[in-house]
């Protein structure tokens, strides 16, 4: 029962966010199950719901509530939301925790983009992307064939990363 449980809340609130795509609604299930009981998993859904509805600065609160509750997902997302925010040395911190709590192949893809784009910091990136590739993340080849034609330009390598995903 939804009104007395706040695991069915988060569930509708969670259908009205993935299936609906009404992040308004589905945050209104999430407050509302929090008020039940706090519950980690429902404090991600409502960090993501207020990145999606770019309500970032609330966002980071739930991501916040969520990591203190040892809902591990969460670093991901505090990472894409300070990315979003161009928060860029924040964001490093949480994928970085993210990557190396859960190996989380897209927060190490996500590190290289920020290196290569938005820091400049080629090294790194390069670094970034190989452990995303290690961890079979199929865009990562992509990326990495684009930093290498386009920041590295090295076209060799280039060819090299985007023949790796052909027919995958």
């Amino acid at each position: 029962d939804a009104k007395k449980d706040p695991v069915p809340a988060m569930k509708i609130g969670y259908e009205y966010s993935e299936k609906l795509h009404d992040y308004e609604k589905a945050l209104e299930w999430y407050k509302y199950a929090d008020s039940m009981i706090p519950l980690g998993e429902n404090s991600y859904f409502a960090c993501y719901a207020l990145q999606k509805l770019k309500r970032y600065d609330e966002a980071i609160s739930w991501c916040k509530k969520a990591i203190d509750l040892k809902w591990d997902k969460a670093l991901f997302r505090m990472g894409k939301v300070l990315e979003l925010k161009k928060e860029f040395n924040k964001a490093i911190k949480y994928y970085e925790q993210s990557f190396k709590k859960d190996k989380d192949k897209v927060a190490a893809n996500n590190l290289g983009l920020i290196f290569s784009l938005e820091l400049k910091e080629y090294d790194k990136a390069e670094l970034w992307f190989k452990k995303s590739i290690q961890e079979g993340y199929q865009l990562a080849y992509k990326n990495f064939s684009i930093f290498y034609h386009k920041r590295l330009k090295n076209d060799i390598k280039a060819s090299a990363y985007a023949i790796a995903v052909i027919d995958t």
